[in-house]
Order: C-alpha cells, then structure tokens, then sequence
C-alpha cells in the first residue's frame, strides 16, 4: 500500500548534532542509584493485596453485568421502557466494563512481572487466568512483553511503535494500523500467529511447557465462549463480552502507545542505548482519578518500566519518591489523552522512519531538520 502524498513518511537523514550531542551531555545515574533512593518496601508483592484486587475486578465485572441485565432485559422486571434510556445504559456499561477489562489486563501484567506475588506458580495460575479472560495467551505475550521492556527506547531492538530503519510497505502499514486502535491489538495478537501462538518458536526455548498451558488456557476461553453463544446467543454475547472487551482494546493500543511516545521523548540506537535511558524515555500519564484507581495505576509508566517488580499498588508512591530525588529524569504529559494519541500518531506516521545512521531521534528534532531544509 504506497503512501499518500500527504502523509508520506520522512526518511531522516544523519543523527542531527544537536540532538546527539545534547544527549551525550546528559549524565544518567545507574539503575543501582536509582533504587538505592526507594525504599526497599516498594519492591515486595503482598499476595493478600493482589487478590483482593483480583476479587475487586471480579466483583465490578459481575455488578455491572448484573446491574445492565436489570435494566435493560425484557426478562427483568425492572426494565426501563425507554429506549433512549437503554442505550444509554449500554454505553455507559461499555465503558467501564471495558476499563475495567483494561484493570484485569494491569492485573495479570502484575503476574507477568512477578509483582503480583513471589510465588511463580501463584504468578503462573493467576496471570492464565486473568489473560486468558480477555483472550490474551499470558505466557507467549509475557514473554514478548519482557523483550520490549529490555529494549525499550531502542531503535533496532524495540518491540512495538518504534521508529524503523526503513520504509519498507510493511512498516508503512504498520504505522498506519495504529489508529485502529482494537483492530490494532487484534492484528498484533492473532494475525502475527507465530509470535504469539507457535509454541516452538525460538524465543519460547525455555517456557515452552508454561506456553502450552497458556494455549490450553487459551482454548478453554474460546469453548467457554462458545457455550455462552449456544447458551444464550450471539448477540447477548457481543453486547455484553465482546464490545467491552474491544473497548479495552482500544484503550491497550492507545495507552501503550502514549507511554513510549512524545515529541521529546528520545529514541536511541542500539550503539548509544542503555537500560535507564530508554526506560526513562517512557512517559507519565493521568487518565483521571477514577480511571487511574481502576486500571491500577499503569500511567506511571517511568517507575513501572525502571522496575517492573513493583507492584501496581505502590507505583504511584515510588514515582512520588523518584520525581523527588530525580526531577530532571522526569518524563510526564498532562495532555488530553485521545487528541494527545491522535496528534502523536500523525507524527509516528510522517517521521518514524529514520536513516540506518541516525543514532538519536525524537519527533522534535525530526520535526526541525524538515524545517531547516525547506
């Protein structure tokens, strides 16, 4: 699919001297440093604290379901006879049931990480679990996962919304797949099949029997989804699992995009990388209060991404700590979330793609080297 002339991607040429050289400049202490200013409680999973967000979860996916059946079923007695009404309910139920969808994903990204307990087979059972609810193979995505946050902010090693060495139409479309947003994560998920779903692929070597437990998992869900469908119909099915549930798409691709992406925020190549500043260049942000309680706090994205053994539920103490003693490693956006994506994405699509030289990019100087040579 060749691009429009509009939006075509600009290749950019060598690493821009100010750019390289400001980076050079900034001294980052090492990841040692860094912890050694956070107290040790920080990195210890309280089991007890992680399921009792596990039964929270539980309870509001039930409470909403319940609370829309009784509103809006021609079996309940308390249906309202408006329809206006109804379809309101049924907005307001996407919503937050796909929110707090996007929780239980935080949730098993916990287990992922080891930050929900200490106990690998606790981490192992709960993460099938939870995953495995929103059609996600835990195993083979931890595993994929973990190899983004080895190499987050690099340019060559990087595993998702990374800036390309080339333009290659693949990689066109990639960048332009992003703004559809759920669709986006189904083709992330399914389509690349043996990324996530060939258990003998290589990066697989050593979990290659928690994988096959993971698929097995996996297998359940789509037969109990299957029974639902026989049981109760497709369309009570579509309306009450499968539209939240790609709500919660929508919002994993837009949240995962925003947290490695601004116009300042620096990429590295593979030559100049290091783990505390490619993390480092993740970015904070705030979905609301509300939203921020129920999908567990992921915005704080820098501090997650330094130490991804913290648990959720001490995220936002430990970046309160760590903007304290390192403010100028502070990396957060106070931008509406949606228009932020949308303008953000327009960039992703015309400068994401850089010359096989350039060792530091950031939409910011790619933006002002256009400048200059027009």
């Amino acid at each position: 699919m060749p691009p429009h002339k509009e939006v075509s991607p600009v290749v950019l040429p060598k690493a821009a001297l100010p750019t390289a050289a400001k980076s050079a400049e900034k001294v980052f202490p090492t990841l040692s440093e860094i912890k050694a200013r956070l107290p040790k409680e920080f990195f210890v999973a309280e089991l007890h604290t992680s399921i009792y967000y596990v039964i929270r979860s539980a309870v509001l996916v039930v409470a909403l379901f319940y609370t829309t059946y009784t509103l809006v079923s021609p079996d309940s007695q308390y249906q309202l006879q408006n329809v206006n009404l109804r379809a309101l309910v049924w907005l307001v139920y996407w919503y937050l049931q796909g929110m707090v969808m996007w929780g239980i994903f935080t949730l098993g990204h916990d287990c992922g990480h080891a930050s929900f307990s200490k106990y690998p087979i606790v981490n192992l059972i709960f993460g099938n679990i939870l995953h495995t609810f929103l059609l996600v193979p835990y195993e083979p995505w931890k595993v994929t996962h973990r190899l983004h946050h080895k190499n987050t902010g690099n340019i060559d090693k990087d595993e998702i919304f990374y800036p390309y060495r080339d333009d290659t139409t693949l990689n066109w479309v990639k960048r332009v797949v992003v703004i559809g947003v759920g669709f986006a994560w189904m083709v992330y998920l399914y389509v690349n099949t043996r990324r996530h779903f060939w258990i003998f692929e290589n990066i697989y070597e050593k979990q290659r029997g928690t994988v096959l437990i993971s698929h097995l998992s996996f297998a359940a869900m789509v037969y109990i989804i299957y029974s639902w469908i026989g049981s109760f119909g497709f369309e009570l099915v579509f309306f009450y699992y499968f539209v939240p549930l790609f709500l919660f798409m929508c919002w994993i691709v837009i949240t995962t995009f925003l947290h490695h992406q601004d116009e300042d925020s620096q990429w590295y190549a593979n030559s100049e990388w290091t783990y505390v500043k490619g993390n480092l260049s993740s970015v904070d942000r705030s979905y609301g209060p509300v939203v921020n309680n129920i999908i567990h706090n992921i915005g704080t994205h820098q501090i997650h991404h330094l130490f991804p053994k913290i648990p959720h539920y001490k995220l936002v103490d430990a970046t309160e700590v760590f903007r304290k003693e390192f403010p100028d490693l502070v990396r957060k956006s106070d931008d509406a979330i949606i228009p932020a994506f949308v303008r953000l994405w327009s960039l992703y699509l015309r400068y994401a793609a850089v010359a096989a030289d350039v060792k530091f990019f950031s939409y910011k100087q790619a933006q002002a080297d256009v400048q200059k040579r027009k």
